[in-house]
């Protein structure tokens, strides 16, 4: 790849994602069931993540292979580790954590389809949702998102409580040994309660990176309760993209 006229001797897999990191300073609003909760980072790590389906899943794509077979569909799985001796290697274990991911899909022919939370595959239409027999939408593939340089699009964010999970199809007419790369943003967030923060947010004043966590279908959120778990995690309620200043005052209160 020539840059300035110049060969350049590697390929940045940060390059088409710096405009979409999240970083010190930030603010996210999640968006869960019952509304927005809304973060500031203080600290993050970026790292990669190199995710090799076989030897991490006992049996990935059934007992005793080695590849994914022409046209083989692989429904959704939690990402183990036996090294890790971890049942979901996304899975985050502290309130105050919040991962951002993104991923790259080896080989390009590999399509990748997201189950968040891990029961649900997200990315359907309103006339149905993919299958094994029906694999055309909703997926990333490595044409679009290369190993080595992962697309936006492939962009998840993971807070304390839902477990994501991911569904795979074979696109190609003979066998292959699939490979992921993660890009991990970890994120150390708190809560932001500051009212008038809120209120610029909610009106596009300030900037924030927003999510929906899991499809628009079934956005995921705490069961606990009548307002779920919210602020036991987060020592808020839920806040609606519509809120008066008086409903987001209520919800950010001690």
């Amino acid at each position: 790849m020539k840059e300035d006229g110049k060969m350049k001797d590697y390929e940045d897999p940060l390059e088409r994602l710096d405009k979409v990191i999240v970083r010190e300073n930030h603010n996210v609003g999640l968006g869960f069931k019952d509304g927005y909760v809304f973060f500031r980072v203080t600290h993050r790590e970026l790292f990669p993540f190199d995710y090799d389906l076989f030897a991490e899943i006992s049996g990935f794509a059934g007992a005793g292979t080695s590849e994914m077979t022409a046209a083989q569909y692989i429904t959704a799985k939690e990402l183990k580790s036996e090294t890790l001796a971890a049942t979901n290697i996304f899975k985050v274990d502290n309130k105050d954590h919040v991962y951002q991911l993104f991923f790259g899909v080896s080989p390009s022919v590999l399509r990748v389809f997201s189950a968040y939370p891990r029961e649900t595959e997200i990315n359907q239409l309103d006339v149905g949702v993919h299958s094994s027999s029906y694999v055309v939408f909703g997926f990333i593939d490595g044409f679009e998102s290369p190993l080595n340089k992962p697309s936006p699009r492939s962009q998840v964010f993971v807070p304390y409580g839902p477990l994501i999970g991911f569904a795979f199809y074979n696109y190609a007419p003979y066998s292959i040994k699939p490979m992921m790369r993660f890009i991990v943003n970890r994120l150390k967030v708190e809560t932001i309660k500051d009212v008038n923060l809120i209120m610029k947010i909610l009106q596009g004043r300030v900037q924030c990176t927003w999510a929906t966590i899991g499809g628009i279908d079934s956005p995921w959120g705490p069961t606990t309760g009548p307002k779920g778990n919210y602020r036991q995690w987060w020592s808020v309620d839920p806040i609606d993209l519509l809120a008066t200043r008086e409903e987001v005052a209520s919800a950010v209160r001690e």
